[in-house]
């Protein structure tokens, strides 16, 4: 630490910035990526959404939809908020696809910050 003394850096009050440090919209943290699963699959994670309200639907490998539903966080933005949820289906048998976990749209309906998880079944 000595060589910073001859720029006058040594004695500098340095603090950690976390200001400019972003996190995702939404962040699932169960199911996980290629976890098998059943029904009732319970969704959990943390959210920083409009109105606290995140969205899911499964899908199976062909994009049929099995199942969709949403949850509610505890705090909506500019807020963050824990959610959790459940999404009940009957599938045809093992199969794969994926949870897509999402915010809908006020304006138009469309899926914003959507997170894809992969799943088996």
């Amino acid at each position: 630490m000595d060589w910073w003394g001859h720029v006058g850096l040594y004695e500098q009050p340095f603090q950690r910035d976390l200001s400019n440090v972003f996190e995702p919209a939404i962040w699932v943290t169960s199911p996980v990526k290629d976890q098998v699963i059943s029904s009732p699959l319970k969704i959990s994670g943390n959210a920083r959404v409009f109105e606290a309200t995140v969205s899911f639907r499964l899908k199976d490998a062909a994009g049929n939809v099995l199942a969709q539903g949403f949850a509610t966080a505890a705090e909506g933005a500019p807020g963050r908020g824990d959610f959790e949820g459940e999404l009940a289906f009957k599938p045809d048998g093992s199969g794969q696809g994926q949870l897509e976990v999402f915010e809908e749209s006020m304006k138009d309906g469309s899926d914003l910050n959507k997170v894809i998880i992969p799943v088996e079944w």
